[in-house]
């Protein structure tokens, strides 16, 4: 079987993209589509199809090689069937087969008009039948009707019917159409094609009725043709009807020259065609082109992976879109010697010279039957493709070869967000598996005019979009707030990319069933136990985070205490960090006042990457309450007495060792400025453990040199031992003393920076008196040495 054939492409694009009918293409559809289309072959089986061997009179054998036979079964076969399966699987076709002649039992007949008689020699050789759109269901009737109609060649190629009775066969044509349209009231293409060799002929009974040996009359073609002309106009009107008819006459025969051309006009007036016919290869194109003249009448698919939504309608260059998941070719053979090349944006042709199933550099070859072929492309190269074929210039290239594309590569799959429940106001993030028909990734193109720009919307349970966001090009991401609450949430997907010419054009309209719900996140106070005026406290919020899906990556909470302090109607702002990620936000504060403070929480997502915050919707829990009580104490200053800033000699002892630093401390009501004794509000009996920070000339921490000394009423003294270094030595008290519960530290911590000096005047007073000392020592010694030694 030849591989190089006319090719019928059909080049189908399975997105949401607009229906393309070229001018070429025939008249562009009606408002109201066809929902499908009919067929009525009508056969005739008289005497002089076949002549002798069909035991006729007649001697001109106008059919001897049964091209009645083979033209339905072209027609139905090898171009209807397969391409309804394959390519018009949204619409139906029907068929019907019907053989005529006349019955030579004239004993019955119709009485009225002399040729309106019961014609019992027209026959149903194949009732009303629905064509399989399955595929798998059409390859078992495809085999069904195969079978019968060849059973049905081998048994009536060579019996007689008779006469030519076209006016029966007409008639009964509008009756199987009538019955079709009475069980499907849609508007429905219909076509009448008849296989004859155009020469009418009846005979009918001239005497009584009921006279069976009545002497005979006979009409020919221009009794009957008439006739059969008015019955179509009674009963085949408007542009729902084709007539065709396909003429089967011997060279020798006179048949068609004489009534050629009265077919010729009657087809021309329902869109159709008449044409003499004088081989198997003639016969297939014209039932083919009968054919894909009656499929391009009807609507195309709706759109979706792997149905046709747009023809090109002419060979040569030819525009490939990007992801598609395949291109597909539908060849219809008809003649041998015709040929198509197909040549990819590299300008390397196709090998279309495989066996049936074989693959090979992503072309897979498939034989759908005798005279259609598949050719599949596996994920095709954007960009300029080119058709060559040697057909003729004059013929209708729309009916002869149609190229196209078929399936869009997507089949996308929502990663994120998952089933579940997420809070209202928050980052939503989206991600899409984007992958193809096979479950493989989608090819990312290198040229930017192939870019995909996909947009990701919320869809709320009523159809109503919530929130829409751009995804990133490479990961397919995106986040989006959803400001609505509900359950059963989708995320609808939209996108769109350009063709080679740079025409955009949409790829992506896809729902993905994220069945996620979005809720209000709830918080409330946690109750603060024994708050105190001026001693510092944790506030804490809880908010019901846990119960949600986790908030998406790259974003965190915080959250923010308003607070209004008694007597104030300046609030207070504090920042609260959820520590631990429980959802319990906390924030340390000192209140300044006693009394009852209201509180207002609010909640913020922040971006990692930027900083930016944006609120969250928080509704308040129904047992919180939004606000709390401090109670009054009591404030305490720490007042550093001694020493005082400056510098300060170093103290020696008669020893000449450097006196000890004495830090001595006041407690004083910060209220009265009155002194207050240690003892009446120290926390323990044990007295009041103080760490002194000291820091030496060189920055070094001295402080736990420090000893207590002592505590005298409201003053304590520390003292330090070994502070031999002079310079700039620092003091500062501490915060953390523990008080009664009705006291507390006020926020003040005293420091002064004492520059210990050496007293040098006092050092040279120092060493004057030791010389005296050492003089006298030495003249008492003097003089005790000359008394006992006498003079020299």
């Amino acid at each position: 079987m030849s591989r190089n054939r006319l090719m019928l492409a059909a080049l189908v694009v399975a997105g949401s993209m607009i229906l393309l009918l070229a001018t070429q293409a025939g008249p562009a559809l009606a408002d109201d589509p066809y929902t499908g289309v009919d067929f009525v072959f009508l056969i005739d089986q008289s005497g002089s199809m076949c002549g002798a061997p069909c035991q006729s009179t007649i001697e001109t054998r106008n059919d001897p090689e049964g091209f009645r036979f083979e033209g339905p079964r072209f027609a139905i076969i090898d171009f209807l069937g397969d391409q309804m399966s394959e390519i018009y699987a949204s619409s139906s076709a029907r068929i019907s087969i019907v053989e005529f002649g006349q019955d030579v039992d004239l004993s019955t007949y119709r009485p009225g008009e002399n040729i309106a008689y019961e014609n019992n020699a027209i026959h149903d050789v194949v009732p009303i039948t629905t064509i399989e759109s399955d595929r798998d269901a059409w390859q078992v009737q495809r085999e069904q009707l195969l079978q019968h109609m060849t059973d049905y060649q081998l048994e009536r190629e060579t019996k007689n019917l008779g006469n030519t009775d076209h006016l029966g066969a007409v008639r009964r044509a509008v009756e199987v159409l009538n019955q079709m349209q009475a069980s499907d009231g849609s508007r429905r293409l219909k076509v009448v094609v008849l296989l004859t060799d155009g020469q009418s002929a009846v005979c009918y009974p001239r005497g009584p009725q009921n006279d069976p040996w009545a002497d005979q009359s006979c009409a020919g073609p221009g009794e009957i043709l008439p006739k059969v002309q008015s019955e179509l106009e009674t009963n085949l009107q408007g542009e729902d009807y084709y007539f065709y008819v396909v003429g089967m006459a011997d060279k020798s025969s006179n048949y068609w020259v004489n009534n050629g051309p009265f077919w010729e006009n009657l087809a021309a007036e329902y869109h159709g065609e008449a044409r003499l016919v004088e081989s198997q290869n003639e016969v297939a194109q014209f039932m083919g082109e009968i054919v894909n003249a009656a499929l391009s009448k009807l609507a195309l698919p709706p759109a979706g992976p792997g149905v046709i939504t747009e023809w090109l309608p002419q060979l040569g260059d030819f525009s490939v879109r990007p992801y598609l998941q395949s291109l597909t070719f539908y060849i219809i053979r008809t003649t041998p010697t015709d040929t198509v090349n197909i040549f990819d944006p590299q300008n390397q042709p196709l090998d279309l010279n495989l066996a049936d199933g074989a693959c090979q550099n992503g072309v897979c070859y498939y034989a759908l039957g005798r005279l259609i072929d598949k050719v599949v492309v596996a994920r095709p190269e954007p960009g300029k493709w080119r058709a060559e074929a040697t057909i003729p210039t004059t013929e209708n290239l729309y009916n002869t070869v149609r190229i196209g594309t078929r399936s869009l590569l997507f089949a996308p799959q929502l990663v994120k967000p998952v089933a579940g429940r997420y809070p209202e106001g928050v980052p939503l993030n989206i991600q899409i598996a984007m992958l193809d028909l096979d479950g493989q990734p989608v090819p990312q193109y290198q040229d930017n005019l192939y870019a995909l720009n996909a947009t990701a919307s919320v869809i709320a349970a009523d159809g109503q979009q919530t929130a829409q966001t751009a995804l990133d090009p490479g990961t397919f991401s995106g986040e989006v707030a959803v400001n609505q609450t509900g359950d059963a949430f989708e995320i609808h997907l939209d996108g769109t990319t350009r063709t080679p010419d740079g025409e955009e054009f949409q790829v992506l309209n896809h729902d993905l069933d994220g069945g996620f719900s979005i809720e209000p996140l709830t918080g409330g106070l946690v109750p603060p136990q024994g708050l105190l005026q001026e001693r510092e406290a944790t506030l804490s919020y809880q908010v019901d985070v846990d119960r949600f899906e986790s908030l998406a990556d790259g974003y965190h909470y915080v959250g923010q205490f308003e607070l209004t302090p008694p007597n104030s109607g300046t609030p207070v702002i504090l920042q609260a960090a959820d520590s631990a990620g429980n959802g319990v936000f906390s924030a340390p504060y000192k209140p300044e006042s006693a009394g009852t403070y209201a509180l207002n929480f609010k909640l913020f997502v922040v971006d990692d990457a930027t900083g930016g915050q944006s609120p969250v919707p928080l509704d308040v829990a129904p047992d919180s309450q939004q606000q709390f009580e401090v109670a009054a104490t009591k404030g305490l200053d720490l007042v550093l007495t001694q020493p005082a800033n400056g510098s300060h000699q170093v103290k020696r002892n008669w020893l000449l060792q450097i006196a000890p630093m004495t830090v001595e401390v006041a407690l004083v009501d910060k209220a009265s400025g009155q002194p207050v004794n240690w003892a009446d509000v120290q926390s323990s009996a044990a007295g009041p453990a103080i760490n002194v920070d000291v820091r030496d000339p060189e920055g070094q921490p001295r402080g736990t040199e420090m000893k207590p000394a002592s505590i005298e009423g409201d003053k304590l003294r520390l003292v330090g031992d070994g502070f031999a270094q002079s310079g700039p030595w620092t003091v500062t008290l501490p915060q953390d003393l523990q008080f009664k519960d009705e006291f507390v530290l006020a926020d003040t911590s005293p420091s002064v920076t004492v520059t210990r000096v050496e007293n040098y005047p006092a050092w040279g007073a120092w060493g004057i008196a030791l010389f005296g000392l050492l003089v006298v020592f030495g003249w008492r010694v003097n003089r005790y040495r000359v008394r006992h030694s006498g003079p020299h």
